[in-house]
């Protein structure tokens, strides 16, 4: 059971350090650094509202107590510091339009033949397919039909519990895993960016190794099906920074809930 660093996390570590210089006074530094972790914030709130709507869609109710996956979502938002007047906002809109928006799944190779999948939920699906497709184009790649990238995945069920505040080393982890039934468990990031153990299984037993890991005392924080790459791809610098710009872009589109790579990082 092999950790895999996956391109998000590498992403998390371009930080570019902040240096004193002349000319730029401590207060200037201090609202580059603020603008910085308010356009995070925002990034990350648009992501769990979008993820509301969708999980009022699929799940049918907007109310949390009758939605176990809104109700995750409820938490997380609270975590985030998401202020709860704008949830209730989304649940009250989203029990309105809760037929409206398409949830699917964009293919195709980026920059060096690397395989992405990009999970949308749009009101307009053409036209997001037509702005990843020229953001795709613009990198030198392209996007194609289902199974264009997909073949280069397992469609698995994952569960996330946060590595802050857990003593598991990557040994413990894998006891834990082969206690709770899991296929594989990993050091990976979420898509808000925390550290966690990713606890791989069959999509049918998901609910079951959640279970297993909350009996002993050890909280998800998400439970979901999601693409793990089974072939990867390695990027020399020039290409790999193509790669990060073209997944930072769709990332960063409001219709895009999170992007999949297969990008290996040594």
């Amino acid at each position: 059971m092999n950790a895999v660093v996956s391109l998000m996390k590498y992403k998390s570590l371009l930080v570019t350090p902040i240096r004193k210089m002349a000319g730029h006074n401590k207060w200037s530094n201090i609202k580059h650094i603020k603008a910085a972790k308010d356009s995070k914030k925002a990034a990350i709130s648009m992501k769990i509202m979008q993820k509301m709507r969708l999980a009022i869609k699929e799940g049918g109710s907007h109310k949390p107590e009758l939605n176990s996956r809104l109700a995750r979502l409820v938490d997380e938002a609270r975590s985030n510091n998401i202020p709860m007047s704008s949830v209730e906002n989304v649940l009250k809109s989203a029990e309105k339009n809760k037929n409206q928006g398409t949830h699917l799944f964009v293919e195709g190779k980026g920059p060096g033949g690397c395989m992405m999948i990009v999970e949308v939920f749009s009101d307009n699906p053409r036209r997001t397919r037509q702005e990843l497709s020229a953001a795709f184009r613009k990198s030198g790649g392209a996007i194609g039909d289902s199974g264009t990238a997909s073949h280069a995945y397992n469609y698995k069920g994952i569960v996330n519990i946060l590595k802050e505040g857990c003593s598991l080393n990557a040994d413990e982890a894998t006891e834990l895993a082969i206690e709770c039934e899991a296929e594989d468990v990993s050091e990976t990031v979420d898509d808000n960016g925390r550290e966690v153990w990713q606890f791989i299984t069959e999509r049918k037993d998901v609910h079951k190794v959640k279970s297993e890991l909350e009996k002993r005392s050890y909280k998800s924080t998400e439970a979901r099906f999601a693409y793990i790459p089974e072939l990867f791809v390695e990027l020399d610098e020039p290409v790999l920074a193509a790669a990060i710009s073209l997944c930072n872009y769709a990332d960063q589109m409001s219709d895009v809930i999170r992007v999949y790579d297969n990008i290996k990082i040594q």
